[in-house]
């Protein structure tokens, strides 16, 4: 026997007892019908326990409050709950051991590592994923890599702060080992990663392949193809945007432009919301919102200027120099490492905007 829902025509859902007998499915028992969610789960509750009863007896203990746990416990969503337990006991274990007094740039992302990792184990992503549903803490992925870099940071490096967070765990780490060990240390284990890689192919194969694939895709006629590709169809989007312009005024170029983008995130809302059924993480995903706010007044900004038909051809280069930012901007914020080269160009490029801008006054 089992407990199955059954959608009626007027709209109201039926729970209902069936059985297979004699090869076909027939109804055993109807327990009534509702379209609240809470009465329905009720229902069901008395539905599976008649079933156990005409399978196994009646039951020795029955709890007549049962619905009225079912109807309070119904309305309580995941992101309600968190879980506690290993905090409460492993967290309590990391303070006393003396983790808890080790510096860090953000103690809690490195408290939330140790605790997950002795608790449930299991990859970085995995981690994340886990600390998001059970814990409700939510981290961006390249923060917590750029987290994991600050811990294997020796004096020495070129690093704002003077603390060595390395070598502090590993002076905690070491103290509470020769506690533990009556003070006595004869050798220490250490155990960097909890994953291996083996390769089959000869060295020598490998070399000669990573070479010819790092060849083919940054000094290759495609490496150079695909960027001068991407930069000749932006030019054509705005001559294109120009030739927009030139029917509609900036504040209807820009409404339609707004309606495009408002459509796609309606179709991409109803994907991912009503089709995928995933779960909007506000918090973890507060750069992408942040971003989409700057690529909406970048928008405003850029229909105004290419609707300026007199200094349009000053707008446009300074418009495609955004490649050149985000190479700054990849320096300052990621912390990429730039040739003199890279320098060199993007000197050349801020010239002659400027020589721009002075020859347009």
């Amino acid at each position: 026997m089992f407990v199955r829902r059954k959608q009626n025509k007027s709209g109201t859902i039926s729970i209902q007892v069936v059985a297979k007998v004699s090869g076909k499915y027939r109804v055993q028992k109807s327990f009534g019908s509702s379209r609240d969610e809470a009465t329905l789960i009720s229902l069901e509750r008395k539905a599976r326990q008649w079933a156990d009863e005409q399978e196994f007896g009646e039951e020795l203990f029955i709890q007549d409050d049962a619905a009225a746990y079912d109807a309070v416990f119904a309305g309580i969503g995941q992101n309600q709950l968190r879980l506690v337990g290993p905090d409460l006991i492993y967290g309590r274990l990391f303070d006393k051991i003396g983790f808890g007094a080790v510096r860090t740039s953000d103690d809690e992302i490195f408290k939330s590592l140790v605790v997950t990792r002795l608790y449930h184990p299991g990859s970085k992503l995995k981690t994340l994923r886990y600390m998001a549903y059970f814990m409700n803490k939510y981290y961006d992925e390249d923060k917590i890599y750029r987290y994991l870099d600050e811990l294997c940071w020796r004096h020495g490096s070129k690093r704002k702060g003077n603390y060595d967070v390395k070598h502090d765990i590993e002076q905690v780490t070491y103290n509470q080992t020769k506690k533990v060990l009556g003070g006595s240390v004869a050798i220490v284990f250490y155990d960097t990663t909890t994953m291996y890689f083996e390769s089959r192919e000869d060295d020598e194969l490998r070399r000669a392949r990573q070479e010819a694939s790092n060849y083919r895709y940054a000094k290759s006629w495609l490496a150079i193809c695909l960027p001068v590709a991407y930069c000749l169809l932006d030019a054509a989007g705005t001559f294109a945007d120009s030739l927009v312009l030139r029917s509609l005024d900036p504040d209807s170029a820009n409404c339609a432009y707004e309606l495009t983008f408002l459509f796609a995130a309606v179709v991409s809302f109803v994907y991912v919301k009503l089709i995928r059924h995933d779960r909007f993480q506000t918090k973890r995903e507060a750069p992408k919102y942040i971003g989409a706010l700057f690529e909406t007044a970048g928008q405003f900004a850029y229909i105004y200027a290419i609707a300026d038909e007199d200094h349009v051809m000053y707008a446009a280069p300074i418009i495609a120099a955004y490649c050149a930012a985000s190479v700054l901007w990849s320096r300052i914020f990621l912390r990429e490492k730039l040739s003199w080269r890279h320098y060199l160009m993007l000197v050349l490029i801020v010239a002659g905007i400027v020589l721009l801008g002075i020859l347009d006054i």
